[in-house]
């Protein structure tokens, strides 16, 4: 296959373009010549990125056969905004995750095994840059999770023009199962009320239930919960998440956000329901989603099908993903697909707990939490 290989860009032309699509209207010429430079750069980063997806893919299902493994080319426009962050501009050739592999484990012991494969010295031939433990020090939000930054070293390579990618960055994000439904959770709630939750900013009761799930997750998964929950008991907890899930009416907005989406209007797919990559376009004013699926060598297409939509209706906010098939596009992007199944039954585990347990020792309502999510978690 004919990958995109790395231009030949200074790191000044690529901060330029980058501060020419913050700054300046998207039908001038500077707008549209700096579009073509970044959509060169942003594509150089998929054979690096499939490099990753292959081998994450092999390890993980040695280890766990129901491991989701899928990768993604960032957004344009979260690249916009994330270079016009309003705490300071990031230059654009220093986003480390352009190009990113995400694997989902059964718990966090398979999180850190994994991890410890990755990071192990003389074990991987591309350089680890950071290293971000998420698991032990959530950010404030209550996001979990482990995240490598690699800078891509192809010295195995026996192609002549192997080497060119070598020094793009691809992040790797491994979570466990219920940190995953987390995130899905909280950029479902973020998409449809326009705010960024994960980041801190937005409605402070939403915040508050997320990072009450979060310390619920964590006594779950024998971790500690967030700061502002340590040496509560897990009654309090429970009582608090329930109180807050209630007020906001949680499930029901939740449920019906996922049926306006989804379950009143079929997903539109092209006839091929096996692919390799998949451009996931989600329209919220339209109430649709649509899906553009192509084969393994149909990678010049995808990108410009995905470059005519960021052009013409960015509004749907398409993604190029690549997980193998709609099955799989559904485990590994529930928050562009809306299914927030598993985080609303743990919502409701809870409340069973908390409403209907007569037991007043904490441990116990703990053991009967994990119990319920354990005797359900075929189900979700």
């Amino acid at each position: 296959m004919n990958y995109p290989k790395k231009p030949n860009y200074s790191k000044s032309l690529i901060n330029k373009a980058g501060d020419t699509l913050r700054s300046q209207q998207v039908d001038s010429p500077e707008y549209k010549k700096a579009l073509k430079i970044v959509n060169i750069w942003r594509k150089s980063h998929v054979y690096p990125m499939q490099t990753f997806n292959v081998t994450l893919r092999r390890k993980a299902k040695a280890m766990y056969s129901d491991a989701i493994v899928a990768r993604r080319l960032k957004r344009l426009q979260t690249i916009i905004d994330k270079i016009s962050n309003r705490q300071g501009h990031m230059a654009l050739s220093r986003m480390q995750d352009i190009g990113g592999v995400r694997v989902i484990m059964k718990d966090v012991d398979q999180v850190y095994k994994m991890k410890g494969i990755y990071t192990k010295p003389g074990a991987f031939t591309h350089k680890l840059k950071s290293f971000k433990d998420y698991i032990n020090t959530p950010q404030e939000s209550g996001y979990r999770g482990i995240h490598l930054i690699f800078e891509f070293y192809n010295s195995r390579s026996r192609n002549k023009d192997g080497r060119c990618w070598d020094g793009l960055k691809i992040e790797m994000q491994i979570r466990t199962e219920l940190q995953h439904a987390w995130a899905t959770g909280i950029e479902i709630v973020s998409m449809m009320r326009g705010e960024n939750l994960k980041a801190g900013q937005g409605n402070k009761e939403w915040l508050s239930l997320f990072q009450c799930i979060s310390s619920i997750i964590a006594l779950i998964e024998g971790q500690s919960t967030l700061l502002q929950h340590q040496g509560m008991y897990s009654r309090d907890l429970f009582e608090q998440t329930t109180k807050l899930a209630d007020r906001l009416q949680a499930e029901h907005k939740i449920l019906a956000w996922v049926a306006m989406m989804y379950g009143t209007n079929k997903i539109q797919t092209q006839k091929r329901q096996s692919f390799f990559y998949a451009i996931l376009a989600l329209d919220i004013k339209q109430k649709k989603m649509r899906i553009y699926g192509y084969g393994e060598n149909d990678l010049m297409q995808a990108t410009q099908k995905l470059e005519e939509l960021e052009r013409n209706s960015p509004e749907q906010q398409p993604v190029l993903a690549a997980a193998g098939n709609i099955k799989s596009l559904y485990k590994a992007y529930p928050n562009y697909l809306l299914d927030a199944g598993l985080l609303l039954k743990l919502i409701r585990y809870t409340e069973e707990v908390q409403k209907n347990s007569l037991m007043d020792n904490n441990d116990e309502l703990l053991k009967r939490l994990r119990q319920i999510y354990k005797e359900n978690k075929k189900l979700t």
